[in-house]
C-alpha cells in the first residue's frame, strides 16, 4: 500500500497493532520506484512521515542561510529547551554573532560550555574579558558605596582587590586566563571557606553580596 492516503495507513496500522502484530513494513511509493531512488526490493519499517496526514515540510535550509549569515542573531530564553536548540540550528549557518539572552544565568553558562564543544569558534575570549571587566567595575563601585569603610576588616582597597580576585577566579571556571594577574590572593582569607566555586546557583554577583554579608556578621576567625 505505497501510495495510499496517510488516513489509510494509518488505520490499517492501527488495525494492525490492536490485532497484536508488531513488525509492520512498507514498500517504497510509486514515485520513489519510478525515479529509480527505490525498488520492489526495498520493503521498509514504517515511519512517522507514512502517518502525516499531509506532506512533510521540506526546509528551504539555503534561504534559512542567506537570512543568517554573517547577521548577529539575538535568541531570548536562550537557556530553556527551546532556546537552547534554536542556537545550536542558527549557529550552524554562520552568524556574525549570536547574543544568548536569559535570566538564568546557570542554564546559560551550562549553555555556552554544551555549545563550545560543538563549535570551538564561538568563543570570543576579547568579549568576554570586556564583560567581566564592566561588571568588576560597577560591583566595586555599588559595594564600596554600600559598604563604606565602616565594617573591621573592609575597607576600599581590599574590596576591589577582592571583586578582582574573585573575578579571576570565574574566569578560571571558563578555562581562561586572570583578567588581573598582579591579584593572586582573597584578601578576605575568612571567607574562602564560604566560597564554593562549584555551586549550581551561585553567580558572580551572589557570590559576592553573599559573602560580603556573611563576612558583616563578625563570626568566625578574623585572621588575615
Amino acid at each position: 500500500m505505497p501510495s495510499v492516503e496517510p488516513k489509510i495507513t494509518r488505520e490499517t496500522v492501527e488495525i494492525c497493532r490492536q490485532s497484536g502484530i508488531q513488525k509492520i513494513k512498507i514498500l517504497p511509493s510509486l514515485r520513489e520506484i519510478i525515479t529509480g531512488k527505490a525498488s520492489l526490493a526495498n520493503v521498509r519499517e514504517i515511519s512517522i512521515e507514512d502517518l502525516l496526514s499531509r506532506e512533510p515540510v521540506k526546509i528551504d535550509t539555503q534561504l534559512i542561510k542567506n537570512f543568517i549569515q554573517n547577521k548577529t542573531v539575538l535568541v531570548t530564553g536562550a537557556a530553556g529547551s527551546i532556546g537552547s536548540h534554536l542556537c545550536q540550528q542558527i549557529l550552524k549557518f554562520k552568524p556574525a554573532k549570536l547574543i544568548a539572552l536569559d535570566q538564568n544565568e546557570t542554564g546559560i553558562f551550562y549553555l555556552e560550555r554544551n555549545l563550545e564543544k560543538e563549535f570551538p569558534e564561538i568563543v570570543q575570549k576579547e568579549v568576554i574579558y570586556e564583560m567581566f571587566q564592566k561588571a568588576v567595575e560597577w560591583e566595586i563601585k555599588w559595594s564600596q558605596f554600600i559598604l563604606g569603610n565602616h565594617i573591621i576588616g573592609i575597607n576600599h582597597q581590599t574590596t576591589e582587590i577582592y571583586t578582582k580576585w574573585l573575578a579571576n577566579n570565574r574566569l578560571s571556571l571558563l578555562g581562561l586566563a586572570p583578567l588581573y594577574p598582579e591579584i593572586t590572593e582573597n584578601p578576605y582569607k575568612h571567607l574562602e571557606r564560604l566560597q564554593d566555586n562549584n555551586m549550581e546557583k551561585s553567580n558572580f554577583f551572589e557570590s559576592t553580596v553573599t559573602n560580603y554579608v556573611q563576612s558583616s556578621s563578625m563570626k568566625g576567625d578574623w585572621d588575615f
